[in-house]
């Protein structure tokens, strides 16, 4: 994107070092998270094999698709479920030269054929050079944001980025025709895929080159929408990727400024399917009669509080608007199985066998048509045995309630309490109901133990790229180290990469996508440092030539927005307040406008174009944004942290930041919190499974890890642990 540059606030320096003679003398910050937030309808974006069923190949096209849509995603628009879907291709190149050669420009665009999105037929639409198309707006905008925007009337956004397609800079000479848009088409009527080709430059630096494709289809049964990428030399982090039912009352967004999330071959299949019209948990309730438990479609599911019997068996029952047909029914999350599936016109009937108590379990209707779309529909249910008030916990209020009930007869208004389903509500409900007392539904999101650390560290740096998680140095046997290793996310392992050129503990990582950018730190004599080190993946080197900062510090945080590396605050002679600001560009570092109060082990992240800060040593609970428009931090722009915190791991994750473990209350927590910018509110999030401090974090293939770190004082760990979202609903309260 692009900004303006930041006013430049002179100061007179003094750089030195700073020998740290015993590790940890500073406390430990303050704090207990707590808040809640909203976060539905935000990501909804999936790489799921698993939900293939077996007689399911592979989606048409050009390339394969290696996944299927993920469960229980929100209704987007058009009566459809929409998901998108990763695989792997390559572009069709545009042939077509549209004229659009410029910066911040759009050109209209007669559609060769009708095209469907949300509903609606388009036959034309116009393409933006800033990585977008739109079917109802012309808007030139280089600032995306994330979705949904009033910005966009029915839009598609395969890299909204601030780009340019003028033919400026050296990296336009990297295509063989230059920058444009471009465009093709493939096949024949009515099967013909227009293919629009962006061959771009980033506004800076305009070296680098973001080139990508929309591939729009004439028969809306076949794959609808797919983007491919070819080089994305910053991999997402600074670009929206979605589509957008008019202004933003419908939308599904795959990534949101998020380093490593784009990269040379993915593939994206925006998959839509028929919508169910409502679904139910269905059981006989002896002579009582058939009583069903509502299962909604989107946001809480329903819980079945009813016991399966002796083989644990359900029914579910999903509806639609108009007859269909199903390909498979399967169980694609929790445990259960499908005996039987029935379709009778626009009814399905599942039956299910095998449900275990205590869970969230997901039937998946593979290849459901309704004549006009095809795709996967889920469903999802609670499971748990004597929740009569459908709360998601089975505690006293609900023996209290099944109590109320013994000797009534079972209605629609209490059948809930005839937990056996037997017909009629006895000692023995209240019995079931107090034996499972103390359950209850497990969260969505969840933290786990993934293959662990070559070594025991903290202080280290974590940065992703690509898909994989890399971590440079720390602190090992009470020294800074030099060690560095590379997480792939696709396989599970660690393996060795090119060690730091020289050892440090206590400093910073951060990415533009392609480069991770490594900022001061102690050295092995515990020294303040104030270096700049540019690490390469693909060439698996380090670039030491590139200017220092002028204060030297750890215990600093750092941050990548629109081509600068931002340095804040941090340790060093005392407690420092400076943000130091690298162009990448111009080679070169500036003063930015200092952090609102001197702090160290605090956090930091850029996201929507801002950089936030949070927590640290002092005012552990304040939180600051920083516009580099007009080089101002705003205490009032974000919302404090629930109490403070310091130390901990920090990234972006489907849109909010993510902050896990660290010091809470003078004690290394386990706690982890997220910030929803749409809110602007705080959230607790799942506890991770190992209290740690002084660790790091990255986000990479659809998870947030945390690596390494200390469990106590000066005692370095081995643990990644990994946090991940799974498309699963909260719990319905059932009207009492």
């Amino acid at each position: 994107m692009k900004k303006q540059i930041i006013t430049v606030i002179s100061a007179r320096l003094v750089s030195s070092a700073f020998l740290l003679m015993v590790p940890f003398l500073l406390g430990p910050a303050t704090h207990r998270a707590l808040g809640q937030g909203n976060t539905s309808r935000r990501i909804v974006a999936a790489n799921l094999s698993q939900f293939a069923p077996p007689s399911t190949g592979a989606v048409t096209g050009t390339y394969s698709i290696s996944a299927k849509p993920a469960p229980n995603i929100p209704a987007i628009g058009g009566g459809e479920t929409c998901v998108f879907i990763t695989g792997t291709g390559t572009i069709v190149p545009g042939t077509t030269d549209t004229g659009n050669h410029t910066n911040d420009g759009t050109t209209p665009l007669a559609l060769p054929f009708p095209v469907q999105l949300y509903g609606q037929t388009f036959n034309a639409a116009n393409l933006s050079s800033n990585g977008n198309l739109q079917f109802v707006s012309n808007s030139n905008s280089p600032s995306n944001t994330c979705l949904p925007t009033t910005v966009f009337n029915f839009a598609i956004m395969p890299h909204w980025d601030d780009l340019r397609t003028d033919q400026v800079g050296s990296g336009c000479t990297g295509y063989a025709s230059g920058c444009g848009i471009f465009t093709s088409v493939s096949g024949a009527p009515p099967n013909r895929i227009l293919n629009i080709e962006w061959r771009t430059v980033y506004f800076n630096p305009n070296n680098s080159r973001a080139n990508f494709e929309v591939r729009l289809y004439e028969n809306p049964t076949a794959n609808g929408i797919e983007i491919i990428y070819g080089e994305v030399a910053q991999g997402g982090s600074s670009a929206t990727v979605g589509v957008q039912r008019d202004t933003g009352s419908e939308f599904t967004q795959y990534e949101c400024n998020t380093a490593g999330t784009l990269m040379s071959g993915l593939a994206l299949t925006l998959s839509c399917a028929p919508m169910a019209s409502d679904a139910f948990s269905r059981k006989v309730h002896g002579g009582a009669g058939t009583f069903d438990i509502p299962l909604p479609l989107t946001g809480n599911v329903g819980v079945e509080c009813r016991s399966g019997g002796a083989t644990n068996d359900y029914q579910m029952i999903i509806n639609f608007m108009t007859s269909v047909t199903v390909e498979n029914a399967m169980v694609t999350s929790g445990t259960g199985s499908v005996s039987s599936f029935t379709v009778s016109g626009s009814q399905v009937t599942v039956n299910l066998t095998g449900v275990t108590d205590a869970q969230r379990i997901t039937v998946t209707l593979f290849n459901v048509n309704d004549g006009m779309h095809m795709g996967n529909v889920p469903v999802s249910m609670g499971v748990l045995i004597g929740d009569v008030n459908g709360n998601g916990s089975v505690n006293a209020t609900d023996v209290a309630l099944t109590k109320s009930q013994v000797g009534m007869p079972v209605g629609s208004g209490n059948f809930r309490e005839d937990v056996n389903a037997n017909g009629t509500i006895s000692s023995t409900d209240v019995a079931i109901v107090k034996s499972d007392v103390g359950t209850s539904l497990p969260p969505c999101a969840s933290w786990t133990e993934r293959a662990a650390y070559p070594m025991v560290v903290f202080g280290n740096a974590v940065a992703s790229v690509g898909g994989n998680v890399y971590s440079f140095g720390g602190i090992a046997n009470n020294t800074a180290v030099a060690n560095a290793y590379k997480y792939s996310t696709a396989t599970n392992t660690w393996t060795p990469i090119a060690s730091l050129p020289a050892p440090r503990g206590w400093f910073s990582a951060t990415s533009d996508g392609t480069y991770i950018y490594l900022l001061g730190g102690v050295d092995q004599n515990f020294s303040t440092t104030a270096t700049l080190w540019r690490y390469n993946p693909v060439t698996n080197t380090y670039n030491t030539s590139l200017p220092s900062y002028t204060i030297p510090t750890y215990f600093h945080a750092c941050a990548y927005l629109n081509g600068k590396v931002y340095r804040i605050a941090g340790r060093g002679i005392g407690t420092d307040y400076h943000v130091e600001v690298y162009n990448i560009a111009t080679n070169s570092w500036s003063m930015a406008a200092n952090y609102p109060v001197a702090n160290h082990s605090l956090m930091a992240v850029a996201l929507g174009g801002y950089i936030y800060g949070a927590g640290g040593n002092a005012f552990a609970d304040k939180t600051y944004r920083y516009d580099p428009n007009t080089d101002t931090w705003d205490d009032s722009a974000i919302a404090d942290l629930p109490a403070g915190r310091s130390a901990a791991a920090s990234g972006v994750y489907n849109g909010r930041w993510v902050l896990a473990g660290g010091d809470v209350n003078f004690a290394i927590s386990n706690s982890a919190i997220a910030w929803d910018p749409t809110t602007n509110t705080w959230s607790d999030l799942p506890n991770m499974v190992q209290a740690r401090d002084y660790l790091a974090g990255a986000t990479a293939s659809q998870s947030f890890y945390a690596v390494a770190g200390a469990s106590g004082p000066g005692t370095p760990t081995n643990d990644n642990q990994q946090y991940t979202e799974t498309p699963c609903g909260g719990v319905s309260v059932a009207a009492r």
